[in-house]
């Protein structure tokens, strides 16, 4: 029997063990969605795949559906985010943050390229934009805002100018919104009070 092979991009929100030498990853992939898919021995010291699967990072990554599950067969890093972070603890946190918001918002496999763009793109400038500490709230809250307006929890009435997906995240787009910062808040708040 053959499977078919699916190979996508995936942001590895995180995994947890899954009996002797495996486990079980959550991955936003770009063509598949929402998937929790496992890969064998990858917690073993020889696993070729380790290094490509860590939390956080994002890889291209090759799944074919087994009887019950997703399995991952292969995998090839593009970035690890978490890492590339090191040595700026907040903005580790907004990194992780976004990854925790995105597991509890998202249920299923629904392709949604715009939103793994979206959320991608946010990472790769949380990386290389030279943002100020005290900023750093506004970039995470624009970025939650246009994480929540994809997924329809915030309409387009609501949404503040200037922060829909059209216009790139980067330091001046933050400096724009710091004086916006509590309306951001505001629209955030409702929207995941609206959701739960």
């Amino acid at each position: 029997m053959s499977y078919e092979l699916y190979t996508t991009k995936g942001l590895i929100m995180g995994g947890f063990p899954s009996g002797e030498s495996d486990k079980s990853f959550c991955v936003f992939t770009r063509e598949l969605g929402f998937v929790w898919a496992t890969a064998k021995s990858i917690r073993l010291s020889a696993s070729k795949l380790r290094p490509h699967m860590s939390n956080y990072s994002l890889s291209s990554i090759s799944f074919i559906r087994g009887k019950n599950q997703w399995k991952i067969t292969n995998a090839q890093l593009h970035q690890n985010f978490f890492n590339l972070l090191r040595g700026n603890k907040e903005k580790q946190i907004i990194c992780a943050n976004i990854m925790v918001l995105l597991r509890t918002l998202l249920s299923g496999e629904e392709k949604n390229s715009e939103l793994f763009d979206i959320v991608s793109s946010g990472l790769y400038a949380l990386v290389d934009e030279e943002i100020k500490e005290d900023k750093l709230p506004v970039f995470e809250s624009i970025l939650v805002v246009r994480i929540l307006h994809n997924l329809g929890f915030v309409g387009r009435s609501s949404l503040p100018v200037g922060v829909g997906g059209g216009v790139k995240l980067d330091a001046d787009l933050v400096e724009s919104f710091v004086p916006h910062k509590k309306e951001l808040i505001k629209v955030i708040n409702k929207a995941l009070h609206a959701s739960s």
